[in-house]
């Protein structure tokens, strides 16, 4: 396992290449030792949706598997003891984890936000078993308990071990967490990893168009996003980096206060 370095609680991977994770996530279930747990890629964006709700952000912070999305990630761990070496994002990892898990023995679970991205994922992995939620907010836990409940029920009755979520931040973070709390309470101890993935369907099969790849260095795909997509992301970038820049001094300052319970 590579080393890691805690930034706001999260023990971010400094290293690794995709291929190397991805193989590592398929030995770990393989081996079947550690129950239910998460792989997330946190930005800033994901950092910010994340504190705002305090037991999911302790759920997440549990995750096994922690990659450092954003750039000012990056940045701020040459702060800490262990730099990280560069970007590991879930819209790269997953290429590489799905063209790993394509054969009938990697049993899947794909939670999508419509038919039109499931009928794409249903060509390449037929076999595998998805799940479109209802559109729900944060403040109905209703909601959020009956999709969980889905999940659940579908991870049990199938045995299923990968399950990818592409919906946004901090939403795909309380289905997992609603579907990891009621799998715990069923003693439920198969290997079960929850993919926090976002958008990367949608980059997967070129419905969304990613940054250039020096704008992506650069660290301004947040940019990016912006001018291609003003009127759905302006109040995440605008207001949000804002906040983010705000809880990086603090956290310079004053990392105790961000360190895991």
């Amino acid at each position: 396992m590579s080393a890691t370095t805690n930034i706001f609680g999260f023990d971010f991977r400094c290293g690794g290449s995709y291929e190397s994770i991805a193989n590592e996530v398929i030995r770990d279930v393989s081996e079947n030792t550690m129950g239910p747990t998460n792989f997330i890629t946190p930005n800033a964006h994901g950092i910010n949706e994340y504190l705002k709700f305090s037991e999911l952000d302790r759920f997440c912070k549990t995750s096994r598997y922690v990659l450092p999305d954003g750039q000012p990630i990056v940045w701020l761990s040459k702060l800490t003891e262990n730099p990280i070496q560069q970007r590991l994002t879930g819209s790269d990892f997953f290429p590489v984890m799905f063209n790993k898990i394509r054969g009938s023995e990697y049993k899947c679970l794909f939670l999508v936000s419509n038919a039109s991205v499931r009928d794409l994922l249903m060509k390449e992995k037929p076999d595998a078993v998805y799940i479109i939620p209802e559109f729900f907010q944060m403040k109905e836990a209703e909601k959020i308990d009956r999709i969980g409940e889905e999940m659940c029920q579908k991870i049990v009755q199938h045995k299923l071990n990968y399950i990818f979520i592409g919906i946004s931040e901090p939403k795909q973070g309380a289905l997992a967490k609603s579907a990891t709390e009621k799998l715990l309470k069923q003693n439920y101890k198969e290997a079960c990893v929850f993919f926090f993935l976002g958008a990367s369907y949608e980059f997967y099969f070129g419905l969304k168009k990613r940054a250039p790849v020096i704008v992506q260095k650069l660290g301004l795909e947040w940019f990016y996003r912006l001018i291609t997509e003003p009127k759905r992301m302006y109040k995440r970038y605008i207001f949000g980096n804002f906040i983010f820049v705000v809880r990086a001094i603090r956290w310079i300052f004053d990392r105790k206060a961000y360190s895991n319970p």
